[in-house]
């Protein structure tokens, strides 16, 4: 309390005085101005509000947001000035700032990384972008045992703090110096964000030093380090045109394993996984140095085969190698797994005159070699375009599919992992036809190749909203999540589209899933649609989180509820320590920005234990419940609630 006429201290507290580090019969003895800066003075003299001021404590100037109300007592008039110490406020979001700026520098390395194919050029971005985005004192990047530095900018001045960080490319070891711009130290959290960018660099120069790899991930098959699609038919247009120029020739082998829907469903994700990494191993085995391998698919491999023209092209006698390698079966799970192959084949310059041309006609010969029982080879002839006129036949019967309600929707739970509560499902769409489930992965290409998808997806909506209400009536109340399809998102017409599915069905618990992919196309767009969501009370999850980098810069605009952390981060921990680091950096970003997370593909104890560590909200996978029917799903509620251990109930 302050004597308004003299501003002297009249009376105080024990806070304040341990505050100053005084005694309060020597705070008594001081006027205001002694202990506090004259910003408090405006509203000693009546002006209204926070002020934002300091103490003079005996060692340290303490940051305080002041607040003034006065009195009148026996003629004199009295100021209590009430002082809030914000010390840890202004840590905090000192520390925020120093994190967004490192998320934001990541962001630029990150796509830095995927362009720049010189070492030299790569060193001296890196330190320029930490530099100016990182706003450090110094960065240098030494090579590990050298005093003398690759590239640096600044000068490190003695006094602030350094810290090196080493890394590795092979053989060559490198170590990052950075020196802080102010005396402080490195915090944890900013020497975690500095070790992933340096494994960011890594990356880079193993890129650089294999020159064919244009980017690990744009262009490679994350389970098998084969080339993907893009890079086949990238490397398949050079091939057409060596061949062209020297008049020799080209085969194009697509291997399609039969039976793959089954294997996946007996083994699951994490025993597939490894099925198609010894499929890719045999298949490498025999390959020569000058083929091109590549997987086009989840069930599909490829090999093109370039020759001269006075040489052989040695198809049949490759195909024969393969089958002979298969007809040993492979072990897994001390399960023995019998795994055939279909064939297809075409020719240059017999049977296509481009890339996609090419790889599309021997696809057409791989499924009609399949569809007669597999394990067999067939030679693309124009007789087999009959194959595209199959998939018209299929589209006709995915139209009559909607109106027969043939469409049915299967729910996996998600799981919360702090407490072992179900939390929500995810509705996944299939068709059941003939009595047979028909894999998404079969029909959904085909829906959107047309607008069916807009009607499709309209539906799942309504059955999931549907659904929920009869879930209500049995006293079952659970959020079920919906997928929206990309060309959902492709215009105006079609997102109004669905906002007016969403609002008509007045179902607050849907919850509604957009791929990251499909969310960076059009960002503005996909920001506009998350807000009115959100308006309408709608949480949204953005699905297969970290498959892309382009997000990191945009995450904090989103009005998102969740990330879902794609299953490619998941299926290897937690023995993969690379993908740990991946999974901490999306958990500390989405803690940064308040949104909860959810990690796909949970399916063994292991990585549930590192998932619970690491701090995930929730997660989903077969370790809990693969997809169930409705009836199904219902059951597993009931008994997921009726028990008192959930964490050990699966599907």
């Amino acid at each position: 309390m302050v004597d308004l006429k003299t501003k002297t201290v009249c009376m105080t507290n024990l806070r304040l005085c341990e505050m100053l580090k005084i005694s309060e019969e020597e705070l008594l003895k001081k006027r205001l101005s002694d202990i506090c800066s004259k910003e408090v003075d405006p509203i000693l003299e009546g002006k209204q509000g926070d002020v934002y001021a300091y103490l003079k404590a005996k060692k340290e100037d303490i940051p305080v947001v002041a607040n003034v109300w006065t009195y009148e007592l026996a003629g004199k008039k009295y100021g209590v000035c009430v002082f809030k110490d914000i010390r840890e406020e202004i840590k905090a979001r000192k520390e925020f700032e120093i994190l967004e700026r490192l998320y934001n520098t990541l962001s630029a390395i990150n796509i830095l990384v995927t362009t720049v194919e010189d070492k030299d050029l790569l060193f001296k971005q890196i330190v320029e972008i930490l530099k100016e985005k990182g706003e450090f004192r110094y960065v240098g990047i030494f090579e590990k045992g050298k005093h003398s530095a690759l590239c640096e900018k600044g000068v490190h001045v003695e006094g602030y703090p350094l810290i090196g960080i080493p890394f590795k490319s092979g053989r060559d070891e490198y170590v990052l110096k950075i020196a802080a711009s102010k005396e402080a130290s490195f915090i944890e959290k900013e020497k975690f964000l500095l070790e992933e960018i340096v494994h960011d660099v890594s990356f880079a120069l193993t890129k650089i030093k294999k020159h064919e790899r244009l980017s690990h991930l744009a262009y490679y098959d994350e389970i098998t380090h084969f080339p993907n699609r893009i890079y086949f038919c990238h490397s398949l247009k050079e091939m057409i045109d060596r061949a062209r120029a020297k008049v020799s020739k080209i085969a194009v082998i697509v291997m399609i394993i039969d039976r793959f829907d089954e294997l996946e469903h007996t083994f699951g994700y994490y025993w597939m996984d490894r099925i198609i990494r010894a499929v890719a191993s045999r298949i490498k085995s025999v390959a020569r140095d000058s083929d091109l391998i590549a997987r086009l698919g989840r069930d599909k491999f490829s090999i093109a085969i370039e020759s001269d023209n006075s040489g052989p092209i040695i198809i049949d006698k490759i195909i024969a190698r393969i089958r002979k390698l298969f007809k040993e079966p492979l072990y897994f799970n001390n399960d023995e797994v019998v795994v055939t192959l279909s064939f297809g084949i075409s020719q240059f310059p017999y049977d296509a005159e481009n890339a996609e041309e090419f790889i599309s006609k021997t696809i057409i010969s791989a499924e009609r070699a399949k569809e007669i029982g597999g394990d067999t080879t067939i030679y693309y002839s124009n007789g087999l375009t009959k194959a595209l006129s199959d998939r018209v036949l299929i589209r006709t019967s995915l139209r009559k599919a909607l109106k027969r309600r043939e469409f049915v929707l299967y729910y996996q739970p998600k799981i919360e992992l702090a407490t072992g509560r179900l939390k929500g499902a995810e509705a996944l769409i299939r068709w059941i036809k003939d009595d047979k489930v028909i894999s998404p992965y079969k029909f959904i290409p085909i829906l959107e190749e047309s607008d069916l998808i807009h009607d499709v997806g309209k539906w799942v909506i309504e059955e999931a909203c549907a659904q929920m209400r009869r879930f209500n009536e049995k006293g079952i109340e659970i959020n079920i999540a919906v997928n929206v399809s990309p060309l959902q998102l492709r215009d105006h017409h079609s997102i109004k589209e669905i906002i007016s599915v969403i609002s008509s069905c007045d179902m607050p618990s849907l919850e509604v899933e957009i791929t990251e992919s499909a969310m960076m196309k059009d960002i503005s767009k996909s920001i506009s649609f998350l807000e009115t969501l959100s308006d309408m009370g709608i949480k949204t999850y953005i699905d297969d989180f970290g498959t892309g980098y382009s997000s990191l810069a945009y995450l904090k605009r989103l009005p998102v509820y969740a990330i879902k952390i794609d299953r490619e981060f998941v299926k290897d921990i937690p023995e993969n320590q690379e993908d740990v680091k991946i999974i901490k950096a999306v958990l500390s970003l989405a803690d940064i920005y308040n949104i909860k997370t959810v990690a796909e593909g949970a399916e063994t104890e292991g990585q549930i234990r590192i998932l619970t560590e690491l701090g995930c909200d929730f997660v989903q996978g077969y370790h809990f419940s693969p997809p169930l029917p409705a009836q199904e799903f219902e059951k597993y509620v009931i008994d997921f609630l009726g028990s008192s251990s959930p964490r050990n109930k699966r599907g």
